[in-house]
């Protein structure tokens, strides 16, 4: 999208985003290069390295590509099965981190509680 915002390359047509406050995909290929791709490479790294700060990352990855999804199906006025592929598994993400949050919480109150 940054490199050909015509869209030809990927087989869209600028059409789409007559509805939307786009002339081109650069815009668009921008931001979900930095907020969406750039969120899920840094939960992905943090995860990695087991930063305290992974599950946070983690769901502001996940809602920012359900977000992005959600917005991109607004401002275009079109629904696709890509965007039902890519809206399950933003919804995946929160699920299974949300069951790993549930998961440590219940790990550290049983720790907790073996030190009395």
């Amino acid at each position: 999208m940054i490199k050909d915002p015509t869209g030809v390359s990927f087989q869209l047509s600028v059409q789409l985003l007559v509805s939307s406050p786009f002339h081109d995909f650069l815009v668009p290929g921008i931001v979900l290069l930095a907020v969406v791709g750039g969120s899920s490479l840094l939960a992905l790294l943090l995860v990695f390295f087991k930063s305290r700060s992974q599950y946070a990352w983690s769901l502001f990855a996940a809602l920012m590509l359900g977000g992005w999804i959600l917005v991109q199906a607004i401002l275009i006025r079109q629904f696709s099965w890509f965007q039902v592929l890519y809206l399950s598994i933003a919804s995946a993400e929160l699920v299974l981190i949300f069951l790993l949050l549930r998961k440590k919480n219940d790990m550290l109150k049983a720790g907790a509680g073996d030190t009395d």
